[in-house]
């Protein structure tokens, strides 16, 4: 079977996602080719694996000749490749994808990884967007949710509960697993070896709120004296972000942004405590990544996190925005060491038990099939 995914993602968690799912796709028999940006590092991964990779331009904004042009591009590369299905993948892809799909006569599968209508935006458009998925739902064969949350707020937009399937994310949990000790690591790194570090993997964009986590990096200087804050990640905030922490004495010496990185296993590693400052959240992949490195968490506690995240057992949620609350619970898990055990513990057995690559596979393996047999 010939499956097509289709993004329009560049970087972050669904990206690695679908990295790994076709990886494990093929070794289950399926032939996978991958339609995204040119400037997506996919392509990379895709072909380091000696898979197809074919490039489809996708604006991020609603723009109906250029929506047009990539609509038209897709339905020829399902028409050259002989695509058997389509799997799309976001928001944009979803559209784009599912027309092109319904145009060329296949079954589509859409996976949303964070509804559009659950970003933080005004009310038309929240409205605007709850009409196009409900729209687009007629034409899409299966809408698979990567939490309960997203499946629940499906449902609540006026999508129908016959369309929706729940798949959890999930990692190849066993790259986590790294002997090498923390000492080691941030000598490599460059990590100064007697600070507290606080750090984050995300992508700088407003659905991460990057400058709440400098907020809390304000607050803690306080708090604790040692502590040290590590970004790792990059997006189009960064440079407002970055000037920020160039223009305060609170930040510029304890705060560090490391970009994107082949191996970011490696630095969140090196955390004493790792956080999650979302906005909004379909799933939060790189919660699973904390958990299987064995890192005490501390998230905002929106929309799908605490599905993965079950605060007091795994980790610790807290309100977004609210800086005090945030740095309070960072520091409980400073000072508390054996509370921090605990959730590390449990954190460690539900990644293990819920969020592996290989039950997310065997899962959209399930779906694929039953597609095809209709």
């Amino acid at each position: 079977m010939k499956v097509l995914h289709v993004l329009q993602g560049t970087v972050g968690g669904t990206v690695e996602f679908i990295n790994l799912l076709t990886q494990q796709l093929n070794k289950r028999g399926y032939i996978n080719i991958v339609a995204s940006p040119r400037y997506s590092n996919l392509r990379d991964k895709c072909l380091a694996q000696g898979m197809d990779w074919l490039e489809l331009d996708m604006c991020r904004e609603i723009s109906l000749i250029k929506d047009t042009k990539s609509i038209l591009k897709l339905i020829k590369i399902i028409k050259d490749e002989k695509c058997d299905i389509l799997h799309a993948h976001s928001s944009k892809a979803g559209a784009i994808g599912r027309v092109a799909a319904w145009l060329s006569g296949i079954p589509c599968i859409y996976t949303p990884h964070g509804w559009s209508f659950n970003m933080k935006v005004s009310n038309l458009k929240k409205m605007f967007y709850r009409v196009i998925e409900r729209l687009l739902a007629h034409i899409t064969s299966v809408i698979t949710c990567i939490s309960q949350h997203e499946l629940e707020s499906a449902i609540s937009a006026g999508i129908s509960p016959k369309m929706l399937t729940k798949i959890d994310n999930g990692m190849n949990l066993a790259k986590y697993d790294i002997k090498m000790s923390r000492d080691v690591l941030r000598g490599r790194l460059n990590i100064p070896e007697d600070k507290i570090v606080i750090g984050m993997v995300a992508r700088i964009t407003e659905q991460k709120d990057p400058f709440f986590f400098l907020d809390i990096a304000s607050e803690m200087r306080s708090r604790v004296k040692d502590s040290y804050f590590i970004l790792v990640g990059d997006g189009d905030l960064r440079e407002q972000f970055e000037e920020r922490i160039a223009s305060s004495e609170d930040l510029r010496d304890r705060v560090l942004v490391i970009g994107w990185v082949d191996e970011p296993e490696l630095y969140i590693k090196c955390f004493d405590v790792a956080i999650l400052t979302s906005k909004w959240e379909g799933f939060g992949l790189v919660l699973v990544e904390y958990m299987a490195s064995k890192i005490p968490i501390v998230a905002t506690n929106v929309d799908g996190i605490p599905y993965v995240i079950r605060d007091g057992y795994s980790g610790l949620l807290a309100e977004s925005g609210n800086v005090v609350q945030f740095s309070d619970k960072i520091c409980k898990l400073l000072h508390d060491k054996s509370l921090a055990d605990i959730l590390v513990s449990n954190g460690y057995k539900a990644a293990h038990g819920k969020f592996s690559i290989q039950r997310t596979a065997e899962m959209y393996d399930q779906v694929y099939r039953k597609i095809q047999k209709k």
